[in-house]
């Protein structure tokens, strides 16, 4: 089915190119949001890149587990879409929805299996493995989940905090006597959440 909108004026006055006064050096062009751009068209902030393994990641619940992380996924984003239909052709504005991927962290078990068991634990509190009296109250179920995103000295520079954080699915893996490289075994765990917000440290 196809939602109908009805649809005002983007702006009730023209956007402005330049900022009034003196809040823009005489050699910068205002960008979008923080960037700028010089009268050649470069852009004059930080251009370094950002390295894949520029991250910490904390979970208030599991500490252990957190040592253990080797990689994390950060969750996809989606608003949607909802068509306007006009004569010719519809008209796409932005949805009136959020939707949220999942968060995939993949970590190395340890020898004492505790990275494994934090989570496990926390699962057989959400759903009764075999016990229904341990079945948690609602408001346990979740913790918060913070993402640091580090800087080229590997100093913090912006977080990605997650809300109401908590696993829903926890891998398993395989025990192989030909394997004698002794190589970390790798298990995939998806936490699902309510929000994220990125902020600047």
């Amino acid at each position: 089915m196809v939602r109908t909108v009805i649809v005002g004026e983007w702006w009730s006055t023209p956007p402005r190119l330049f900022p009034k006064g003196n809040d823009m050096g005489k050699n910068d062009i205002q960008g979008i949001g923080d960037a700028r751009l010089d009268l050649a068209g470069r852009y004059s902030g930080n251009i370094n890149t950002l390295g894949a393994d520029y991250f910490k990641f904390h979970i208030d619940r599991i500490p252990k587990f957190v040592q253990f992380v080797q990689s994390v996924t950060v969750p996809a984003l989606n608003i949607g879409q909802i068509n306007q239909p006009t004569r010719y052709i519809p008209i796409v504005h932005p949805g009136d929805s959020v939707e949220f991927g999942t968060i995939d962290v993949v970590f190395m078990l340890d020898e004492d299996m505790e990275s494994y068991l934090e989570i496990y634990k926390w699962m057989s509190t959400t759903k009764a493995f075999d016990r229904p009296d341990l079945v948690a109250e609602n408001s346990e179920y979740f913790s918060d989940a913070t993402l640091f995103v580090l800087n080229s000295a590997k100093r913090p520079n912006l977080q990605i905090k997650f809300e109401k954080v908590f696993p829903s699915t926890l891998g398993g893996w395989e025990f192989s006597s030909t394997n004698t490289t002794k190589e970390p075994i790798p298990v995939t765990v998806t936490f699902y959440f309510t929000k994220f917000t990125v902020e600047k440290i």
